[in-house]
């Protein structure tokens, strides 16, 4: 009985100080690693202000500022897409990522967002989302930015 009685009290013990009462600290940055580089995405408040890609030795940084809110980023599904190897450009590449709440799903599809860079610079940055079973509907990421990820 008294063995019983003790490993309650440790049991009680561990859960106490197992439990925080103070709030949790979000994370101000997730990185996602590739074979030929990294995004960095830094956050405040969950929503991400920029995001750093790291190529080899060079680090491409693009701001979301001016853009719509980017958060609820699903990271597990961000894909970089860097050329072929043997034909690919320095500082030309795409990121792309789903981001969203499961209500944000439309047709089962959360909005896909492309960001793209030619030369080192972002040239495009746009967002896909589901607008039927088949069809789609495409909008720039930033204001005062066209459509078309390949525009310079």
């Amino acid at each position: 009985m008294r063995v019983l009685i003790c490993l309650v009290g440790v049991i009680s013990l561990a859960h106490a100080n197992l439990r925080q009462d103070v709030p949790a600290e979000a994370p101000l940055s997730i990185t996602v690693l590739f074979a030929s580089g990294s995004a960095t995405f830094k956050l405040a408040n969950g929503v991400a202000q920029s995001v750093d890609v790291r190529v080899g030795e060079k680090l491409y940084t693009t701001q979301l500022s001016g853009c719509m809110r980017v958060e609820n980023i699903r990271f597990e599904t961000t894909q970089f897409f860097n050329g072929l190897p043997g034909r690919r450009m320095e500082g030309t590449f795409t990121l792309a990522f789903r981001m969203g709440t499961a209500d944000s799903a439309a047709f089962g599809n959360l909005p896909w967002v492309q960001i793209a860079f030619n030369d080192g610079h972002r040239v495009g940055a746009i967002v896909t989302r589901q607008a039927g079973l088949s069809s789609e509907t495409t909008d720039p990421l930033c204001r005062n930015q066209r459509s078309d990820p390949s525009a310079r």
